[in-house]
């Protein structure tokens, strides 16, 4: 072994043998759960009762669609199954689409995910724009 290998495995060694260096505190505190109050739980029943939507009051509250899911099982009531799109709906989607309406438009105006907008214009077989096709039409 040559003498630079020496010198390099004497100070692997010694380096190793330091204990390491405490940390610094994070520069950000951790995010902590978000906690309902009892009164919290209480609007977010009534207001679910009432017909709003999981993703509506996860938004309000700045939680996740399961948190408030999660929420309402716990208090004892049933989840309403998803709406599902008519076959109406889906007629005015693509009349407004083809007049021009972007996805999203659409989506915001008929209460519906862009995604669900997206997939059942595909279905009937309306070309989809790309994001800068809105200049040609």
């Amino acid at each position: 072994m040559g003498q630079r290998s020496k010198q390099f495995w004497r100070l692997v060694n010694v380096l190793s043998s330091e204990a390491p260096a405490a940390r610094s505190a994070p520069a950000v505190p951790p995010k902590r759960a978000f906690r309902f109050t009892a009164d919290q739980r209480q609007a977010v029943v009534a207001a679910y009762e009432a017909g709003a939507t999981m993703s509506s009051l996860a938004q309000q509250y700045g939680v996740k669609r399961d948190t408030i899911g999660k929420l309402l099982r716990r208090e004892g009531v049933s989840i309403r199954r998803p709406r599902r799109i008519t076959a109406a709906q889906v007629d005015e989607a693509v009349r407004l689409y083809v007049a021009g309406w972007s996805a999203a438009r659409i989506a915001d105006h008929l209460k519906f995910d862009q995604a669900t907008i997206h997939n059942q214009l595909k279905k009937r077989g309306v070309s989809l724009r790309g994001p800068h096709d809105w200049r040609y039409l």
